[in-house]
């Protein structure tokens, strides 16, 4: 586990927040990956190969991030890190 600094509630948005990254890729990617550039080098400070995305609209801004900067991580859901998780008997 690897956690991005600034963290909790001194990180930054990707970028992706207020439904922006909902309206279609292409809608105000230029601003978005304005934005999305500090949360790449957030990233790569890090050296994770796997990133948690807290919900959806985050998800699809990270995948936007992850192929614009070439990151080269997997971008998961909370949810899906939870559900590989699980040990059902």
């Amino acid at each position: 586990f690897r956690e991005m600094w600034p963290n909790r509630e001194y990180n930054y948005c990707c970028g992706g927040g207020g439904g922006a990254v909902g309206m279609g890729s292409d809608y105000k990617r230029e601003v978005r990956m304005k934005k999305g550039q500090v949360k790449a080098d957030q990233i790569r400070q890090t050296g994770a190969k796997i990133v948690v995305s807290p919900c959806h609209n985050c998800f699809d801004q990270l995948e936007d991030i992850n192929k614009e900067f070439n990151l080269g991580v997997k971008i998961v859901q909370v949810s899906s890190l939870v559900n590989n998780a699980l040990i059902l008997s």
